[in-house]
């Protein structure tokens, strides 16, 4: 069996260490010519500098050229700046050129022959063209042998360029011929140590496939569950050896099997408990989402809210804190917590943060300033609506749980009471815009006193009211006085100060339980209730004489302000609010005829109607 287990080991080193054997020693020369053709790329990098020095050698010859030309033509020493430089550029780019060509005779012959023509063209032309015309001699005689002489430069110029360019092209195609040559060997290679290792895994798998298919055969009914199989492979070899691990792992996997069944009817029993549980959940936030959507106002969602929280959070406490004004008032609690009314906004952590916040005074956690001292672990939710933070839910453990379990029990509640506080911040942000755009549309927009859109449903109740309760409603219509006059004279913005400073001086002059409303333009509407008439038209006069007196400032001026104001009361004028308002015009109509700054009732219109009868 050693001979055997040996025999395995051996076929198995020949179908990896052969074809390894091949692969190197193709990749030998690969390698080398790869390393070669790395150093012929390396010599065309530097062909293409050595090229491109040879064109800047032949601009600098030009330069030198057309310098000179410049200055026999001038005569003008600026002229020959780029003469002199092109001979330092030259002279440096010559030697350049030299030590690189080291090694090439025949770029090495044609440079010299080029620079050695150069400076044939320069000591015998350029120079004396230069001395003749500083001494003001004429050079006209040195012109043309001078042209060819640099026509000789200039065509050894090109020669250079084409033997060098000749010699790339040749470096180029080496290359290519070295590239080519390399890859068909590798390729050569690589063919042969495939083939030759593929043979050798053919005899390998020929030689042990029966029992690889019995394994097989075996495994196969093991996957289908039948867990009874086993392996009969006798020897010491490697598959008998595998034979028995399988065995050993197939009963293993039995026993396993049979625990995971166990355990898979106990996890189906708890998973189904989870999906009931989440199931009312969603029930129950589906339910509460619907109830929050048909509030009317923020107290109704309140209650709403706190049925939800005892309903989903069985034995905990906590609070619903929301924004008013600078603080944060407690809209309602419940369980043991006793929460303050009001908190400011940074006494809460998740409302500076805008992110929830888990407290735990095990995990000696930073604590809310509104936290109770008895709370071991609480969590806060922001309220987050239209991308601000309206507000907070606080939601503490249930008492009975110790510290661990409240963490795990907070953890586990969080998703749901993040959930629920979506929902809550989305329903009062509607409420609260509800409530302002309802204000908005009852308020006049300069005075923020009620409009007659207010004062209709107001007057409506208060008229059932007095009915049912048999007491008086006074009514006084006020006028300012001459306002046209006033706006042409001090402008709008004057007016509009006026209206604003009478607002407040109504305001002041009336009790709580009255009302003042803009009628539209300068008139103005206080109903009074439980106020007999001699009193209403006595608070009339009051008012009239408390604004004739009062200095109006207005852009810097103190002015003064009347106004005429008619009186009527329910029910002597009417039943009705169009009645009752129909006879107080007329009243303020009388009062304006009468001299203005001054009240009078519906009764001195009858009075009036009497002496003209």
């Amino acid at each position: 069996m050693k001979y055997i287990r040996a025999y395995l080991l051996l076929k198995l080193f020949l179908a990896i260490v052969v074809p390894s054997f091949i692969v190197v020693i193709v990749m030998s020369p690969l390698y080398q010519r790869v390393s070669n053709s790395a150093q012929a790329q390396e010599q065309i990098v530097t062909h293409f500098e050595n090229s491109n020095m040879i064109t800047a050698l032949g601009q600098y010859v030009i330069d030198a050229e057309t310098g000179v030309r410049g200055f026999a033509l001038t005569g003008r020493e600026p002229f020959l700046e780029p003469y002199f430089a092109a001979l330092v550029r030259l002279e440096q780019n010559t030697a350049l050129l030299t030590q690189r060509f080291a090694g090439q005779s025949q770029l090495l012959s044609q440079l010299e022959e080029l620079q050695r023509n150069f400076e044939l063209w320069q000591r015998n032309f350029a120079e004396e063209e230069i001395t003749l015309i500083r001494q003001g001699l004429p050079v006209t005689e040195l012109l043309a042998p001078a042209k060819q002489q640099m026509d000789l430069v200039r065509q050894q110029v090109r020669l250079l360029s084409q033997t060098h360019n000749t010699l790339l092209q040749a470096s180029r195609s080496a290359q290519i011929e070295q590239t080519q040559s390399a890859v068909l060997l590798a390729s050569v290679g690589l063919v042969a140590a495939l083939l030759i290792g593929l043979l050798l895994a053919f005899l390998i798998a020929y030689s042990i496939s029966a029992r690889v298919r019995e394994i097989n055969h075996v495994a196969t009914k093991v996957k289908q569950g039948d867990l009874s199989q086993r392996l009969v492979i006798r020897g010491k070899d490697e598959l008998s050896q595998l034979a028995d691990t399988f065995n050993a792992m197939a009963e293993t996997l039995e026993r396993k099997v049979q625990v995971e069944q166990q355990a898979r009817v106990a996890l189906n029993l708890q998973v189904e408990q989870l999906v009931a549980a989440k199931t009312r959940e969603s029930k129950l936030i589906s339910e509460f989402s619907e109830l929050l959507q048909a509030c009317e106002s923020i107290t109704e969602a309140s209650a709403v809210v706190k049925q939800t929280v005892l309903r989903l959070f069985s034995g905990s406490s906590g609070a619903l804190y929301y924004s008013s004004d600078d603080s944060a008032e407690c809209l309602i609690s419940w369980g043991d917590l006793t929460a303050p009314a009001f908190c400011r906004h940074d006494d809460c952590w998740s409302m500076r943060r805008g992110k929830n916040h888990l407290f735990a005074r095990s995990r000696h956690d930073l604590a809310c300033a509104h936290t109770t001292p008895d709370s071991n672990a609480a969590l806060c939710v922001p309220l987050l609506a239209r991308g601000d933070v309206a507000g907070f839910l606080h939601l503490c453990v249930p008492l009975h749980l110790t510290p661990e379990q409240g963490i795990s029990w907070l953890e586990q509640a969080e998703d749901v009471a993040v959930n629920i506080a979506e929902h809550i911040a989305l329903a009062l942000a509607n409420l609260r815009l509800r409530e302002h755009l309802k204000a908005l549309s009852f308020r006049d927009p300069l005075t923020g006193l009620y409009n007659r859109r207010y004062l209709d449903d107001y007057v409506e109740r208060e008229l059932a009211r007095a009915a049912r309760s048999s007491q008086p409603l006074a009514f006084l219509m006020l006028d300012i006085d001459h306002f046209k006059q006033f706006n042409d004279r001090y402008g709008h913005q004057a007016g509009d100060e006026v209206l604003l400073q009478v607002s407040q001086l109504l305001q002041q002059q009336i009790r709580s339980s009255d009302l003042v409303c803009r009628q539209g333009g300068e008139e103005f509407v206080v109903v009074i209730p439980d106020l007999q008439s001699a009193d209403a038209i006595a608070k009339a006069d009051a008012i009239r004489q408390q604004i004739a007196l009062y200095p109006f400032d207005i852009a810097g001026q103190q002015l003064g302000v009347t106004v005429s104001i008619g009186v009527a009361w329910f029910p002597a004028a009417g039943e009705t609010l169009e009645e009752i308002l129909k006879q107080a015009d007329s009243a303020l109509y009388l009062a304006k005829q009468q001299g203005r700054n001054c009240v009078r009732s519906f009764k001195d219109l009858a009075g009036l109607q009497i002496l003209a009868s």
